[in-house]
């Protein structure tokens, strides 16, 4: 996971915790870390563990179980929310600077991570590609971090489905995590809301834009896609981070509902730490330029590395499926469309016309 340093920070962190619960001795607080960065990163079995540990299954399954190292983790280094508007204001200026994207303060999906076949209701956890998964509903900022997390949603619902019944989404709607009030677009006297910006499976809502759905769209709903786009795939490329360096996301994850979630959990909480604390020479290794998505000057779309470890029917981490939403409110709709006005003219970006027609075939890529 990272090197000896990173490791002995994050043994500090958790180890106070960790030696708290123990309920024997044989493992020390240091070991118990250790087997657990081990199972989320290196794809060992629990046997594999317990002959590498020479120790039994029970005691590996212990370690690694809801109430002892993953949990301390989760509560050392929690995914939480912005706390303040400045906090907003700052993940907005990530989405602004690096993807061009205005008053976007989050990119938002959802993917099914498969799991060993529960033991009761399995029919809920059943899913379109006919597996069996549990869904990891995030939201990260502009630069691959997790700010928003709900995890545990059966895999037979869509992520559209998921949101609306998450607390995230509760809270979205009520209006609880207090989003940054709304704000003239840059550079204009035009008031926006802040949203968070997702693909079709969302809601179209005033802190929520997705793109135009309909077919043969004209050029300026293909520009606000296009610009869209480029601030959503920051979620995708988050994800494929995270399920290419945490091996346990290759494989069906095997253990019980509560400990599923847990390990997806501490998993997506060790890649913030990874992200936030590790110096540039770690960060580099864990996620090097190459790793994620690279736009040309060309306009080409050059996919990232992560893309051929995840690849293939053995990864656990999968897309939802799509499904078009309800028709939203006339206002919501008529944002989308000042959204759109916006990334054409005053906010748009050097050769995006040129980009979206090459991707589109219109013009032959140079």
């Amino acid at each position: 996971m990272a090197n000896h340093r990173e490791f002995e920070y994050l043994l500090s962190l958790v180890g106070p915790l960790i030696k708290k619960r123990e309920t024997y001795t044989a493992f020390s607080p240091t070991q118990r870390l250790a087997v657990t960065l081990r199972f989320l990163a290196a794809e060992d079995s629990q046997y594999t563990l317990s002959f590498s540990y020479r120790c039994g299954q029970s005691t590996v399954s212990q370690i690694l179980g809801r109430n002892h190292s993953s949990t301390c983790i989760k509560e050392c280094i929690c995914v939480k929310p912005p706390a303040n508007e400045a906090e907003w204001h700052e993940v907005s200026a990530g989405f602004w600077e690096e993807w061009q994207f205005p008053h976007c303060v989050g990119a938002i999906d959802g993917k099914h991570v498969q799991v060993q076949a529960p033991q009761a209701s399995q029919s809920v956890y059943f899913n379109y590609k006919k597996t069996f998964s549990m869904v990891l509903l995030a939201v990260c900022d502009a630069h691959y971090n997790f700010i928003m997390l709900d995890v545990g949603a059966e895999g037979s619902q869509s992520d559209g489905g998921v949101f609306q019944s998450s607390e995230m989404g509760w809270r979205l709607n009520d209006g609880s995590l207090d989003l940054p009030n709304s704000s003239h677009l840059p550079g204009t006297d035009v008031d926006m809301p802040y949203v968070l910006v997702g693909n079709a499976a969302f809601p179209l809502k005033p802190f929520l834009m997705k793109p135009y759905g309909e077919r043969n769209i004209p050029h300026d709903k293909s520009v606000y896609n296009f610009k869209l786009s480029r601030a959503r795939r920051v979620i995708e490329n988050a994800f494929g981070i995270l399920a290419a360096r945490w091996g346990i996301f290759r494989h069906s994850i095997i253990a019980t509902e509560e400990n599923v979630k847990s390990i997806i959990e501490c998993a997506v909480c060790l890649h913030n730490f990874i992200r936030k604390t590790g110096d540039r020479k770690l960060n580099l290794q864990y996620c090097f330029p190459s790793f994620v998505d690279q736009e040309l000057l060309t306009g080409e779309l050059v996919e990232g590395e992560w893309h051929d470890i995840v690849a293939g029917e053995n990864g656990a981490i999968i897309d939802g499926p799509r499904m078009g939403a309800r028709n939203a409110a006339l206002g919501v709709l008529q944002q989308k469309d000042t959204l759109k006005e916006f990334v054409n003219r005053p906010g748009a970006m050097r050769h995006q016309d040129n980009i979206v027609r090459i991707r589109q075939g219109i013009i032959p890529l140079q």
